[in-house]
């Protein structure tokens, strides 16, 4: 577990530039914005955005925590999704971390929030046959009970297989339809940009599997940065679109921004009051850093625009 002393550099970034930087669910903007009845309602009804991080891996009881959010919130959350104390940032902090560093001494929160056993993502998927979820098993083609499991098991649809992928590749790979794509988005907002084992992101798998122009779309309107993300291998999205030879709607939606390379990283330099200091901010991937990347070529530098 991080010591108090090895966060101490997060001290002081109560609103700091994560909440502006960082791909995330309705519930992390909500706890960013102390708005603790509207996440209270929101998590009620999309308990899987608990299970959800962020490009940072930070997850909504990160956030509750470090801004000293009531403590029926933070109970709430953890009975809700008890998996979430032992959610690590991508700094490798728990949210036991930030309650230690920010002076909370209520021991029975800080009992809580005690980690529990790790377990790998195979173990916690495993359903049945030991790969998969039942949710996994339907998107092969079974559009329509998998949209009706969709709806009754939200919390599958945040679950990876062996392979790193989520229900939502399994459904792209087999051409399903827009609204079983809209229900797992809705389910697992953070799926839009889970990358798995060899790292290719849902776009990627649109690109790959000739997905129709209104789902490329979604999948697209979900995440982005995606269009400028590459997979283990160096390729982007639009490389698989060419290969498949699909129209020039599509392979217009996946070219990266214009003035960009791609590939290539290119960030923009941003004043944060909270912690009067400058952050860097990756315009296509929308990593965050509060030193200065050795490939930052300045703010004049062409730089990745919506």
């Amino acid at each position: 577990m991080a010591s108090k002393t090895a966060l101490e550099a997060t001290n002081g970034r109560r609103n700091s530039s994560f909440a502006a930087t960082s791909a995330s669910t309705e519930l992390h903007a909500l706890c960013w914005k102390d708005d603790w009845e509207g996440a209270s309602n929101r998590m009620s009804g999309f308990r899987s955005e608990l299970l959800c991080g962020d490009t940072n891996k930070i997850y909504p009881l990160h956030i509750a925590v470090w801004h000293k959010a009531p403590a029926s919130l933070v109970y709430e959350m953890i009975a809700l999704a008890p998996d979430a104390v032992s959610k690590k940032t991508s700094s490798g902090y728990f949210p036991l971390d930030y309650a230690k560093l920010f002076n909370n001494d209520d021991e029975e929160m800080l009992a809580k929030l005690e980690p529990l056993e790790q377990k790998e993502d195979e173990e916690k998927a495993a359903i049945q046959d030991g790969t998969q979820t039942e949710l996994h098993k339907l998107c092969y083609f079974k559009f329509k009970p998998a949209l009706a499991r969709c709806q009754t098991h939200q919390i599958e649809a945040s679950y990876q297989d062996v392979n790193g992928d989520l229900p939502l590749h399994c459904a792209l790979e087999h051409q399903a339809p827009l609204n079983l794509i809209e229900a797992l988005l809705l389910a697992h907002p953070g799926g839009a940009w889970h990358k798995n084992k060899t790292g290719k992101l849902p776009l990627h798998v649109c690109a790959q599997h000739w997905v129709k122009v209104k789902v490329l779309r979604a999948v697209k309107d979900a995440y982005p940065a995606a269009v400028n993300t590459t997979d283990n291998y160096g390729e982007l999205p639009l490389v698989f679109a060419q290969k498949n030879a699909p129209d020039q709607e599509i392979l217009q939606m996946l070219t990266p921004k214009d003035g960009v390379t791609p590939g290539k990283k290119k960030w923009d330099k941003h004043w944060d009051e909270g912690s009067q200091s400058y952050y860097y901010l990756n315009n296509f991937t929308q990593e965050s850093a509060w030193e200065e990347p050795d490939d930052f070529a300045g703010n004049d530098a062409a730089f990745f625009n919506d």
